[in-house]
């Protein structure tokens, strides 16, 4: 799975079960959708260890610039 995808799917899930609101593992899924954007930032940056795919993360195809 593509972190994109991923963001999207988390980010669904915790707008859509607001009854866990404060809850920890609402706090989880926040945390997680955070870190991901970050990751995927800092891959803009082609710097250090954040090129090693996640656990469950498929390679972004990239079509040049």
């Amino acid at each position: 799975m593509k972190l994109e995808k991923a963001i999207e799917i988390l980010q669904y899930h915790s707008e859509r079960n607001a009854d866990i609101a404060g809850s920890s593992w609402a706090n989880a899924l926040k945390l997680g959708i955070e870190a991901m954007r970050r990751v995927k930032g800092l891959r803009l940056y082609d710097v250090g260890p954040v090129q090693v795919l996640l656990p469950g993360e498929t390679k972004e195809v990239s079509h040049g610039m």
